[in-house]
C-alpha cells in the first residue's frame, strides 16, 4: 500500500469521495497514489494529506484523481476526475499489476 495511504481517516474520505462519483469500495483499486505535502483543514483527529493518484476499477477504466479542500463547501472533494487511458509503459509497473490484479484484470 502506497505510504500515503496508511492513513485510515484518508482511506475512508476517498472511499466516500470515489463512492459519490459511482464506484463502490471493492470495485476499484488504487495506484500511482501521493500525497502533495499540504494538509486538509479539516480538524480530523489524524490530518489528512492532499492526494493525488489513480484508481482502476473492474470493467478497466481508469481514472485520475486529486483530493483536495474545497473552501466554498468547506470540504474534501475530488476536485480532479478524469477517465484516462492507461499507458502502455504501466503494464510493466509493479503497482499498476497489483491495482489490477485487486480487480480480477490480471493480464
Amino acid at each position: 500500500m502506497p505510504p500515503s495511504l496508511r492513513t485510515p481517516p484518508l482511506l475512508r474520505l476517498l472511499e466516500e469521495l470515489v463512492a459519490e462519483r459511482g464506484i463502490r469500495p471493492g470495485d476499484y483499486a488504487l495506484f500511482f497514489t501521493t500525497g502533495e505535502g499540504e494538509y486538509l483543514p479539516m480538524g480530523a483527529p489524524e490530518p489528512v494529506e492532499e492526494t493525488s493518484g489513480h484508481l482502476v476499477d473492474r470493467q478497466g477504466r481508469v481514472f485520475a484523481w486529486w483530493l483536495a479542500w474545497d473552501p466554498d463547501r468547506r470540504r474534501p472533494v475530488l476536485v480532479d476526475w478524469e477517465q484516462v487511458e492507461p499507458e502502455p509503459e504501466w503494464r510493466e509497473v509493479p503497482e499498476y499489476q497489483d491495482a489490477c490484479r485487486q480487480v480480477g484484470l490480471a493480464d
